[in-house]
Parts: C-alpha cells; structure tokens; sequence
C-alpha cells in the first residue's frame, strides 16, 4: 500500500483530506450544482448586485438636467471661432472615447454570456 492510497481514505473520497467547499458539494443534486458553478462563471458582472434601479434613474435625471444647463451656459459665453473649435474638439473626442470603450464594441466581452 502506498502512501497516497493510504491518506484516500474511502472510495470516492480522492486523495487526501476533503475540502470545506468539497464537503458541502457532496450532498447537492446536479441541478443545485450546475447553478451553483454557473454563477461564477457569469461575464459581464451579472452575478454583482447593482442596487437600486429608482436611485439609477433620480441620478440619471439630475445629471442631464446639470448637463444642459452648464452646456446652456457654455453656449452663451461663446464669443470667437477660436472657443467654437476648442468646444468641437472636446465633443468628438467625448464621441471617441465613448465609442471606443463602449460595451457593444467589439472585443469588450459581452458576447461571452454564459448559459444564455
């Protein structure tokens, strides 16, 4: 007898000294089992709690009403080409960037949804 069949114990235990997350795995059917692992495996975050969906929204209002009122602003004290170009250049670069680490871009993971 060797010493790796010697600490197996039982059949079906494996070697060595069964884990606290292997023990509490032993008494689950497949299907307990199958949702337990799937929601580890969940790309995009689907698995982390977002909060309150209300407090999302009363976020969402306040800064575009913030958004346009400083844009408002900005507008009106405008007063050369020079300032017209400065305020263009800012908006296509927000574009830019907006575009380039969108979440429907290519390559940002969210076509690797697991289970669906």
């Amino acid at each position: 007898m060797t010493r790796l069949t010697e600490s197996a114990g039982t059949a079906g235990e494996g070697f060595g000294v069964a884990t606290e997350e292997e023990k509490e795995m032993g008494n689950t059917d497949i299907t307990q089992r199958a949702q337990y692992e799937r929601s580890d495996l969940l790309a995009g975050g689907e698995g982390i709690r977002r909060g309150s969906e209300k407090a999302a929204a009363v976020y969402t209002v306040i800064a575009l009403i913030i958004g346009v009122a400083l844009s408002v602003v900005a507008l009106a004290t405008i007063e050369n080409w020079a300032q017209w170009v400065v305020l263009g250049v800012i908006v296509a670069f927000t574009v830019a960037v907006m575009v380039a680490i969108g979440p429907n871009r290519q390559g940002s993971g969210s076509s690797f949804k697991v289970g669906r």
